[in-house]
């Protein structure tokens, strides 16, 4: 085993875009930093898992099997949301033969984490029931065959029957996707208007289930929760954004990321591990159930036995009321580390604030939420502290006088997290639309080439300019699929140059040392690049240097464009070599003229370079010029190769050939308008070419190049009927049909590289 410092972890999960993933990777990555390990984070959408046409990403849990990690992490209950349980030993496990530690779901012979979801789901229940006296509770579930909405589901029902409240078929839901609000929508008009229940309370399966709904019964007119009262479970960040009055069930995915590392370190070291590790689920009661934020009597999390805190001087008070709060609330968040700070700092004011009568508590909730929460976004951080100090001083308090006051100090605070959190969503949504523009700027650049080396030189410059301080790409080497080819690589102090072709390396490095600091622990994520099926190549980050919105949106961006370029690789690979096979064909049958076509292409292409032309364009141009004279395989070879001047007959049937090419390559789908560009090469603009007799006006530019170049070449050149005339004359012709016969911009650039720039044929 490598040396604890060395150790690399992986993490397989689906993708990185959404709460319970993101929190559970926080804390994988935080625990990973603390312990001195490395940590490489890869997706594996089950949706794409579950079409067997696919072999993503086997090949990167093979580079993971043979070295590149130690042991992996393994987040078994997002990716048994379609494979299930099964599923996942089938088609993931079998793949894995490194220690693995699972997360969400229970995986025999696998030592798995889980949250104790039914606990925290009685809870909400049975809060509704006990402290709010409602009986019409309905219930949305959540995926059929998936082990925690189970857990969920089962504590409904059994919290309704221990209070003795018949269990009712029809105030339960089908099953729904977790994030599928077209579903709620569905849920909620069965509920209300094809069977017409009387629900006082709809708990739901999960966060985004209940906001949905909310959004739903708003659309209907019913207010949560004067009309009807609504329940999610999970607390993600995301969803605290959208609807922080949510009451939910905080789910410990933060608390078993950090676990999982630990275990997986100790199932490393050889200690026998249990089964399965169990973490709780604790309710988070706000507003939409019916609670006010002050009504701490209801939703105390601690003991209400502080009665002896009524003697005893101010400042013990402050450290027995902050000891227990450190000890027994629960919070599991990125901000963790400063919970006992927050904890002592709001203990403090609010005992201050009601001894003494000062308003302190506002302006400490403003100060910690700039300090430590803005960022992160965790306002519930604050809101679980707030409302646990309060359920103390319900106990310490019981005087109406007291109450009153108790409930003022609470307004304040509570209306001051409120603008905090309405300052913080401003400022979060101009962050968004700030990036949105910038990404819409690299989309764009993005899309006006389908190069693989101009996209990556564009990501180069600008993903930095939106927070990707590093990114590397390679493509799986086509000889030996255990080497990679580097072919990007930034970071947030250098871009590296790198060979055309590529830096080869073994596989299992991942990055080659030299582009990433290994002397200290680095923390990667990799996406997969699928071309026709198969992976291609990866797309490295750095992920201490992005975050969850830039890298969701240009992630898509990323892997999509390349995706598209190395498509377009292969096609003109593919292109290229019919091309070869065509010129091949056509200079067999007029040995004359071999080279002349990779003459006259070379020079079209510079002169549209020098003309500032859309790279596109170029090797459309490159193209249509390899393959300009492919018409004249209809010519008899005793004509093409005539040593005299040739007879008009002769020359109309040479003439044939720029029709002959277009009927040739009419059909061919290539991606640039290759045979319109042959059809045209011998018209001139002034009308006077053939076979249209097209004007300047109806011709492509890439056709007013390739007859410039066309032209150049065949003067410069040898014939059969005449020696060649020389680059002078060639030239000295162009110029004089200036503006007459080719285009002027085309005759300029093409002196300019001659006579300035030195331009020789090879």
């Amino acid at each position: 085993m490598k040396d604890k410092k060395q150790l690399t972890l992986a993490f397989l999960s689906d993708v990185f875009n959404y709460g319970y993933t993101t929190t559970l990777w926080q804390g994988i990555i935080d625990t990973t930093h603390k312990m001195g390990f490395n940590c490489v984070s890869f997706s594996c959408p089950p949706q794409i898992l579950k079409d067997q046409r696919l072999m993503y990403p086997f090949k990167l849990l093979e580079i993971i099997n043979k070295g590149a990690a130690d042991g992996i992490i393994l987040s078994g209950g997002v990716l048994g949301n379609l494979l299930g349980s099964e599923g996942i030993k089938d088609v993931i496990l079998s793949k894995i033969t490194i220690p693995v530690i699972n997360i969400g779901i229970e995986l025999p012979g696998i030592p798995s984490l889980m949250a104790d979801n039914y606990t925290g789901m009685f809870a909400v229940v049975e809060h509704l029931i006990v402290d709010h006296g409602l009986k019409n509770i309905a219930f949305i579930r959540g995926p059929a065959d998936h082990s925690e909405e189970t857990e969920r589901f089962n504590a409904y029902r059994d919290c309704l029957e221990k209070h003795k409240i018949p269990f009712k078929e029809d105030y339960v839901s089908g099953h729904n996707d977790w994030g599928m609000s077209g579903r709620s929508k569905s849920a909620i008009k069965n509920f209300f208007d094809i069977k017409k229940l009387p629900i006082e309370a709809l708990v739901t399966a999960n966060d985004n289930l209940a906001t949905s709904s909310m959004d739903e019964l708003k659309s209907r007119g019913l207010k949560v929760p004067e009309d009807i009262r609504v329940t999610g479970f999970d607390n993600t960040y995301y969803t605290s954004l959208q609807c922080f009055n949510l009451t939910t069930c905080e789910n410990p995915a933060y608390l078993m990321g950090c676990k999982s590392v630990e275990l997986l370190d100790s199932l490393l070291k050889g200690d026998k591990l249990e089964d399965v590790y169990k973490f709780p689920a604790t309710i988070i009661i706000r507003n939409s159930c019916g609670c006010s934020h002050f009504d701490a009597s209801k939703i105390s999390v601690i003991s209400n036995s502080f009665k002896e805190l009524k003697t005893g001087n101010t400042e013990e008070k402050i450290r027995i009321i902050a000891r227990h709060l450190k000890k027994d609330l629960h919070i599991s968040s990125k901000s963790y580390s400063n919970q006992e700070y927050i904890i002592e700092q709001m203990s403090s004011a609010f005992m201050k604030d009601m001894e003494f009568n000062e308003n302190n508590l506002p302006a400490v909730i403003e100060d910690i939420i700039s300090r430590y929460i803005k960022n992160s976004g965790e306002f519930s951080i604050i809101r679980n502290i707030l409302s646990s100090i309060i359920s103390i001083y319900h106990s310490l308090y019981p005087d109406v006088d007291d109450m009153l006051k108790i409930k003022e100090i609470s307004d304040k605070a509570t209306t001051k997290i409120n603008e905090m959190l309405e300052m913080n969503l401003i400022d979060l949504n101009e962050t968004l639309v700030t990036k949105s523009r910038s990404l819409d700027l690299i989309v764009y650049e993005i899309y006006s080439t389908l190069d693989l080396f101009r996209i990556l030189d564009m990501f180069e410059h600008r993903l930095p300019s939106i927070g990707i301080q590093s990114c590397y790409f390679s493509l799986l080497d086509m000889v030996d699929s255990d080497y990679l080819r580097l072919l990007m690589a930034f970071n947030e102090s250098e871009t590296f140059v790198l060979p055309e072709e590529g830096e080869k390396y073994i596989a299992t490095e991942l990055i080659p040392d030299k582009y990433l600091n290994k002397d200290k622990p680095f923390s990667l994520l990799i996406e997969s690049l699928i071309v026709n099926n198969e992976e291609k190549g990866f797309i490295i980050f750095d992920s201490k240097t992005i975050e969850d919105f830039t890298f969701y949106h240009v992630n898509i961006q990323i892997s999509t464009s390349l995706q598209s370029a190395l498509l377009i690789k292969k096609l003109r690979q593919t292109m290229g070599g019919i091309i070869y096979v065509m010129v091949q064909t056509i200079e067999s049958r007029d040995p004359y003229t071999a080279g002349h076509q990779k003459q006259v292409a070379d020079l079209a292409r510079c002169i549209a370079q020098e003309m500032h032309l859309p790279a596109e364009k170029i090797e459309g141009i490159r193209i249509a010029a390899s393959i300009h004279d492919i018409g004249k395989i209809s010519i008899p070879a005793e004509i093409l190769s005539k040593p005299s001047l040739l007879s008009e007959p002769e020359f109309n049937l040479i003439k044939t050939h720029a029709k002959s090419g277009f009927e040739i390559l009419k059909n061919i789908d290539f991606l640039w308008p290759v045979a319109e560009i042959v059809y045209q090469h011998h018209e001139k603009i002034n009308g006077s070419g053939y076979p249209r007799g097209l004007t300047g006006d109806k011709m492509l530019i890439e056709a007013k190049i390739l007859a410039v170049a066309d032209v150049v070449e065949a003067m410069s050149s040898h014939r059969p009927y005449r020696p060649a005339l020389g680059v002078e004359k060639a030239l000295n012709e162009i110029e004089k049909n200036k503006g007459i016969l080719f285009d002027a911009n085309v005759v300029d650039a093409c002196v300019y590289l001659f006579r300035e720039k030195g331009f020789q044929f090879k």
